[in-house]
């Protein structure tokens, strides 16, 4: 038996150790697992709401892009959970709600505007009335409560000095990186999950490149400015949701999620559906034959598989997801032209990665819509190498496949070592 509702039965051999508070209850934790996943494995899907129409939001991508599952956490508003690590005496609050996310008075708003609301022309006809609709749209847009007391602790930036910044330590990442080290380099490595097992990486967001010359993080609440004489974007790939109503409901999971739950113990429902985008990719469909595989080692009932057969090959019934359905989470999707109903608790939604092209795009590179691929490609040669000298991009944020990244990022690292060595001493600039 499991020791929490959605633990993988057999997985642990000793209960949890930690104790973590949610919405002023108490509940077991893992030291190694995120919030989300902690909430998860409870049986909880529900973490928040959406800002205006208060529709229930809960983890989708698992890797801080979609900011369905943000919280208040220690009395810090607007936390990705899924970024923050299950610790002794975490306390975590949901935010847009009044009430608990999932009994929120204010989701009567949904019903109330079942097609739009203009906040900004609500009650216009009597300044009461527009002084009232605009403390109700405050409300309705307020992002958790401050804290009572907020320790103010000013630290001068740390200035950081290298010859390769890399941003992302997956397999382009880390190969790069390690390649940059060999040849004498000095480099830095971030990335923003905490759960990333890599040598001398360092955990913080990398929010912008500013004035052509400073690269600035954020690690523990410090600014980190980097001064690099190259720039290596390697930030990995983005799973956008389905493109059919109901695709934001708690329950619906990208498939990376999904792969990174059931490394941790936990499984994301008792009865799945599983489905491949028809456009997906053969390395993603294989990847979902696999986390098939997976999904019932876990006990998982597979109450439906979309888009994949035994061999990972495309297949045409039951038929595409057409939508999906529930209240405050996923209940039922429904299948094909003839709108064939499945009760289930989850989805796996396996679609081929996009490029994460928001840096690229915040750096000035053009980034144009590659309908092959699915989504916006930063542009950049077979090296990696940009409009900007000293910008690279390498592994999927260049729109390679996930199994090439590692062939790539070792392209990408030969490409700056000879022109970091062509410039010569340090301090000079990119040929």
């Amino acid at each position: 038996m499991p020791f929490r509702k959605n633990e993988i039965p057999g997985f642990f051999s000793d209960p949890p150790p930690l104790t973590i508070e949610f919405e002023g209850k108490s509940y077991s934790a893992r030291p190694d697992e995120p919030l989300s996943v902690t909430m998860l494995a409870h049986g909880h899907y529900v973490l928040g709401r959406s800002t205006k129409y208060h529709r229930p939001r809960g983890m989708y991508c698992g890797r801080g892009i979609c900011s369905s599952c943000v919280a208040q956490v220690d009395g810090l508003p607007s936390l990705r959970t899924c970024q923050v690590h299950a610790h002794q005496g975490a306390k975590v609050e949901s935010q847009h709600v009044m009430g608990t996310a999932k009994h929120d008075l204010l989701q009567a708003f949904d019903w109330l505007f079942p097609t739009a609301m203009d906040h900004h022309h609500l009650m216009t006809a009597s300044s009461t009335l527009n002084r009232v609709a605009g403390a109700m749209a405050r409300q309705l847009a307020g992002a958790g409560r401050l804290p009572e007391a907020v320790p103010v602790v000013r630290e001068e930036p740390e200035q950081l000095g290298v010859d390769v910044a890399v941003i992302g330590a997956g397999a382009a990442g880390c190969v790069v990186a390690a390649i940059a080290e060999k040849a004498g380099l000095e480099v830095v490595l971030f990335d923003y999950d905490p759960g990333v097992k890599a040598d001398q990486v360092r955990t913080g967001h990398v929010v912008g490149y500013y004035d052509d010359k400073t690269l600035l993080a954020v690690e523990n609440s410090r600014q980190v400015r980097i001064h690099a004489r190259a720039i290596v974007l390697a930030s990995g790939a983005l799973e956008l949701r389905p493109h059919c109503p109901g695709n934001d409901l708690p329950g619906v999971f990208a498939r990376r999620a999904v792969e990174r739950m059931l490394q941790l113990g936990v499984r994301p429902g008792e009865r799945a559906v599983i489905a491949v985008d028809p456009d997906a990719d053969p390395d993603t469909r294989q990847a979902a034959r696999q986390l098939l595989a997976e999904l019932k080692k876990a006990e998982v009932k597979i109450a439906a598989e979309v888009g994949l057969d035994e061999s990972g090959a495309r297949k045409a019934s039951p038929g595409p997801i057409v939508s999906f359905d529930g209240t405050t989470r996923l209940r039922r999707v429904h299948l094909g032209a003839a709108n064939k109903v499945v009760d289930c608790d989850c989805v796996v939604w396996c679609s081929r990665p996009v490029p994460d092209y928001t840096l690229a795009r915040q750096m000035g590179l053009d980034a144009p819509l590659d309908a092959q691929v699915g989504g916006f490609v930063p542009v950049c040669d077979a090296d990696g190498r940009t409009a900007r000298r000293n910008l690279f991009i390498a592994g999927e944020a260049a729109g390679v496949l996930a199994t090439q990244a590692r062939a790539h990022g070792e392209r990408v690292a030969k490409a700056i070592v000879q022109s970091l060595q062509a410039a010569g001493s340090q301090g000079a600039t990119l040929p």
